[in-house]
């Protein structure tokens, strides 16, 4: 807008594809609230026992198993989820 009060439309230099951080980071923390709620609901013996069948599966469930390993960020995930569920009298 120019200073009389005239729109005036201003091309644009050029378009710039930038790396997808924000779908990134929504992906990660997509995949621990998952793995974290996966390790609260089965227990952390019934998580490591599934992931052990399928790391003998196929290769895709060999691959899924690794993806699902559980971490720290993960365990940690659950237990503080078990701490919330503590507060509500659920299991």
């Amino acid at each position: 807008m120019r200073s009389d009060g005239l729109m005036v439309p201003q091309t644009r230099s050029r378009l710039r594809f930038h790396f997808p951080w924000r779908a990134l980071l929504a992906g990660f923390v997509t995949i621990v609230l998952v793995k974290g709620f996966l390790i609260y609901w089965l227990t952390t013996d019934g998580y490591v026992a599934r992931m052990e069948d399928m790391l003998a599966g196929s290769k895709y469930q060999e691959l899924a198993a690794h993806v699902l390993t559980p971490d720290p960020v993960s365990t940690w995930t659950a237990a503080r989820m078990a701490d919330i569920a503590g507060l509500f009298g659920v299991m």
